[in-house]
């Protein structure tokens, strides 16, 4: 799945330099990580046609079916995004989140 991400992202990326040579891409996120409701799902199948275009569903709870299914947000900066290590332990919120 992680592997499937990042070829993702290497597309968003080929397709954003499109765009704008002066963006650099921001880390992924998904509903339902740090502050980002889980309720979102619903609303990032709604607009992409998910439903209708690959059979993506949002049960009650917020959970997409199939199972294993995801959804992310990847912004664009001004700014060259640092590498890092990623995790709960690394997150600026590590010692507000839930």
């Amino acid at each position: 799945m992680e592997d499937l991400l990042e070829a993702s992202e290497k597309t968003i990326l080929q397709k954003k330099e499109k765009i704008n040579k002066d963006n650099f891409m921001t880390w992924r996120f998904s509903p339902g990580y740090g502050d980002l409701p889980i309720t979102l799902q619903r609303e990032f199948v709604r607009v992409t046609d998910a439903e209708k275009r690959i059979g993506l569903t949002v049960n009650e709870g917020g959970i997409l079916l199939p199972r294993k299914s995801v959804t992310a947000i990847i912004g664009l900066s001004k700014e060259p995004i640092p590498k890092q290590r990623r995790g709960c332990a690394y997150c600026n919120m590590n010692k507000t989140c839930q």
